[in-house]
């Protein structure tokens, strides 16, 4: 296994396959195309304080993280926006194995904390449970159509 920065956008360009294979199935049942998931993949690659972490398994990419770096009133923290994991070699050390890299580079960034959304009836739900993180009391994520 073989963990790397995701420094440009051709890297950023790998995950778009995988991406696409993990969120259109289930559980999630998305609708991602190449078009829209490239997009939505360079639109976080090209937000200031972007860091991406890929894993390969013999020169196959199996996972990535990705996500920036944003300033709050009590400092820096990491945002998650994406994270993915082969949907055949899910719950196999991956994900860890991409969370304990994150790790080491926000602590020599001297970052402490992460935030992310995800599903709460989903499994990565309980993952990242298991990796630490729990719900920010008083928040509630919002969205208005019209």
């Amino acid at each position: 296994m073989q963990l790397a920065m995701i420094k440009t956008l051709q890297d950023v360009e790998q995950c778009v396959e995988l991406y696409i294979e993990v969120f259109n199935a289930a559980p999630w049942n998305d609708e991602w195309t190449t078009a829209t998931a490239s997009q939505r993949l360079s639109d976080i690659y090209h937000s200031p304080g972007f860091l991406g972490i890929a894993c390969h398994v013999d020169d196959r990419l199996v996972g990535c993280l990705l996500g920036n770096i944003e300033q709050y009133y009590t400092g820096p923290y990491f945002f998650l926006k994406e994270m993915c994991v082969r949907t055949a070699l899910q719950r196999q050390g991956i994900g860890q194995q991409l969370f304990e890299r994150l790790y080491q580079q926000l602590q020599q960034d001297q970052m402490t904390s992460i935030l992310l959304f995800t599903a709460k009836d989903f499994f990565p739900y309980t993952f990242y449970q298991k990796h630490g993180f729990h719900e920010v009391n008083g928040m509630r994520m919002m969205k208005k159509d019209w």
